[in-house]
């Protein structure tokens, strides 16, 4: 039988992904503590959260809220906030309700089950504001910590200090926004009610904002004052606005654009980014090259597809970055060229973007443009895999299968294998099916396998077609298994 490896399709060099430009994404991460064990408990964070939740997500928010949370889960979930704001840009939204605590200068938030006897204590039972802060890495950040109270440690070891400290290491195109301004402390149950009650306003968000700062003072009979520090470099509208004499910004543009990409009105939506990219911008940049490249609502141009995918590469957006190395390994709209294919892979790569990942690892496995090195296919494959990616997990599981670049391990790969398979991956369903019928890291079951075989036969995997119809015939030997890469 010839080498099964031979089987093996080029996947990266079959699609252009434009994956979730089309339509800005919102995250928020609410934590609410009330209940603590060792502090005054606080009526108000949890039912606070749960509204605030209700607003975002009238507003195209998908919300997480974590309730009475130790310092294990709100640094499990800050993390995987993080990770998501990565992956998927748009607008992170952070807001804390509970105790917090200034020392040395820095600020800590006081998980619901802490025990801090003294300030000694706070930078290892506490989170501290300053590691959110690399975690804020969306397009637009917005960080809201309502907790400026009154100092809730034993007044044996307390400073001086009042509410919380200003954070001097700012997210990117951020806003810190404080219920009461740094050095002060805030009353329970007035800042986060005025703001959830007013961010549904057609305003810009500093607007927004100083309506919220006079009604509090109102409220509070100018005992509070709240206070935001902007790194913001664009407008953000929330919830858009009425002013239709107001000059559009590039958000605007690509808003309109993605909602007549979506209703198939191409020409519209081709319009719309093209008044985008005139204030340069490279998601619109970005998107013009997708829609040149396939022909939506203009004539399908690669020479201009490069064009646009490169404008928005050199500004640093992932996607065109991607899409520009696949052109140069297909050599469409310029000469095929693997060494810059490389270079706009490892780009994107460099920004933790899974489809680059898996595509370096696949240069590097056929010495694509490269020397082969499994052990960086591996790596590559690797980092892909564990964002879910799965044809990367099918990749990985391979390795390990054949013991490429890694010791030869039936069980992790059995184990990546079921990762893309529950994904619906064919080509790992298919490997699943073989592992079974040869009894390879797993007890032998040819019902088992036909059952994987079958999954990917209703996906139309040639293959997994063959297989069933083989595995109809009793034959007195067996054929030579072999696990697809694919």
């Amino acid at each position: 039988m010839p080498d099964p490896r031979k089987f093996l399709s080029i996947i990266f060099l079959n699609f252009l992904l434009i994956a979730s430009i089309f339509a800005e994404q919102r995250n928020a991460l609410l934590i609410a503590n009330s209940n603590y064990k060792n502090f005054r408990n606080l009526s108000t964070p949890i039912q606070e959260a749960h509204e605030l939740k209700k607003t975002l997500e009238q507003l195209d928010f998908a919300v997480t809220i974590l309730e009475d949370s130790s310092l294990e889960e709100m640094s499990v979930a800050i993390d995987r906030f993080g990770t998501t704001l990565k992956k998927q840009g748009g607008i992170g939204f952070f807001h804390y309700g509970g105790h917090a605590v200034q020392v040395n200068g820095k600020n800590y938030l006081i998980p619901a089950d802490a025990d801090i006897p003294n300030k000694k204590k706070v930078e290892f039972r506490a989170y501290c504001v300053d590691e959110l802060m690399p975690e804020m890495c969306a397009d637009t950040n917005i960080i809201i910590l309502d907790s400026c109270r009154n100092n809730p440690l034993p007044s044996s070891s307390r400073s001086a200090t009042r509410g919380l400290g200003l954070v001097t290491n700012r997210p990117k195109n951020s806003i810190i926004i404080y219920s009461a301004e740094p050095g002060n402390v805030a009353t329970d149950g007035v800042f986060t009610p005025v703001l959830t009650k007013r961010l549904t306003e057609k305003k810009e968000l500093l607007a927004i904002l100083r309506d919220v700062r006079r009604e509090v003072l109102k409220l509070t009979d100018n005992e509070q004052k709240p206070g935001e520090y902007s790194e913001l470099e664009t407008e953000v509208y929330l919830a858009g606005y009425d002013n239709k004499s107001l000059q559009p910004t590039v958000e605007d543009y690509i808003k309109l654009g993605n909602e007549a990409y979506d209703k198939q009105n191409y020409s519209e939506a081709f319009s719309y980014y093209q008044n985008a990219t005139n204030i340069t911008s490279p998601i619109a940049q970005q998107n013009l090259g997708y829609m040149y490249y396939y022909g939506c609502g203009v004539a399908q141009d690669f020479k201009k597809a490069f064009k646009w995918f490169e404008k928005s590469a050199k500004q640093g957006h992932f996607n065109a970055q991607f899409n520009l190395g696949n052109m140069y390994c297909r050599g469409e709209g310029i000469n095929k060229s693997y060494e810059k294919a490389k270079y706009w892979f490892e780009k994107a790569s460099e920004q933790g973007y899974c489809c680059a990942q898996f595509n370096l690892g696949c240069m590097y496995y056929n010495g694509d443009g490269v020397e082969k090195n499994y052990e960086k296919a591996f790596e590559f494959y690797q980092k892909a895999a564990e964002q879910d990616y799965a044809p990367a997990q099918c990749e990985l599981g391979t390795l390990y299968y054949y013991g490429e670049g890694i010791n030869q391990n039936f069980t992790k790969a059995k184990y990546w294998f079921e990762k893309a398979a529950e994904q619906g991956y064919c080509a790992a369903q298919y490997n699943l099916g073989t592992m079974y019928e040869y009894g390879h890291g797993v007890k032998q079951d040819i019902e088992k396998a036909k059952e994987f075989y079958e999954k990917a036969a209703k996906q139309d995997f040639d293959l997994a077609i063959k297989k069933l119809n083989e595995l109809k015939i009793e034959k007195s030997e067996p054929n030579t298994p072999y696990i697809l890469i694919y």
